[in-house]
């Protein structure tokens, strides 16, 4: 029900890592101490030219408190490449680069200037249907051309929503369905600042809503008529409550 999403391939191939007792991606933390003083983009083009296997990272941005160049790769092979380049390659005038590598949970949930503005162009070119004023963000983790970008979606952390959201309000207030399924969503707090007064339709299916009263973060969306809540744990509980299926869309 609801916007239905497009079909989406994860990128099978990419040589990600899993974690065999949870399924999920590992993740490893780059450092750079030297690339805000030498440059991102020249450090990251240093980086991808010094290496004969294609260098994958996400959310690389400089540090505003060290000055330290982050980016995170999910990928074995990559971390390990990584960590044997560690002061073995030379940049004109700065020396050998520093490169120090550690296991991390997940990306910081953080967009610089120029991811953020490479997502808001990709959503509203690529997921935003002007006929239809139809926004699809659903399983926004397993698009490859976000991986392309260098982007890792996560709407289950608040910094990440943030963003969403503003991108949302300012360039698509126009949007009468909104899909967000299949995200992860645990929590609804961010939401309170989305401003679509012409939102009819919300999908928020197959993610991991727990409560009732994160709805209440929704009071905001005035025209909102059908909200879909789909395989949320949220509809579990209420079913066991009520011995009832059909409370909840």
């Amino acid at each position: 029900p609801g916007v239905r999403p497009r079909e989406i391939h994860p990128s099978g191939g990419s040589g990600r890592s899993m974690d065999r007792d949870n399924n999920q991606v590992k993740w490893w933390r780059v450092s750079i101490p030297q690339a805000g003083a030498i440059g991102k983009d020249l450090v990251m083009s240093t980086l991808k030219a010094h290496f004969t296997r294609q260098l994958l990272p996400y959310h690389y941005f400089i540090d505003r408190e060290t000055n330290m160049g982050v980016f995170f790769v999910n990928s074995q092979q990559d971390a390990d490449m990584l960590k044997r380049a560690n002061r073995k390659i030379e940049i004109q005038n700065s020396g050998t680069l520093s490169i120090m590598v550690s296991q991390a949970s997940c990306p910081a949930p953080l967009l610089d200037t120029d991811l953020r503005r490479h997502f808001k162009d990709y959503i509203v070119n690529r997921r935003f249907d002007p006929q239809t004023f139809q926004l699809q963000l659903s399983n926004l983790s397993d698009d490859e051309e976000l991986s392309a970008l260098g982007i890792y979606p996560q709407l289950n952390k608040q910094a990440f929503v943030r963003d969403v959201i503003d991108i949302i309000n300012q360039n698509l207030h126009m949007t009468r369905q909104l899909d967000l399924g299949s995200n992860n969503i645990s929590n609804l707090y961010e939401f309170r600042n989305l401003n679509l007064n012409n939102l009819e339709q919300l999908s928020l299916a197959s993610n991991q809503l727990k409560s009732v009263e994160e709805l209440a973060h929704l009071k905001q969306l005035n025209h909102l008529s059908h909200l879909f809540l789909k395989d949320n744990p949220i509809i579990s509980l209420n079913n066991r409550r009520n011995g009832s299926q059909n409370d909840l869309i």
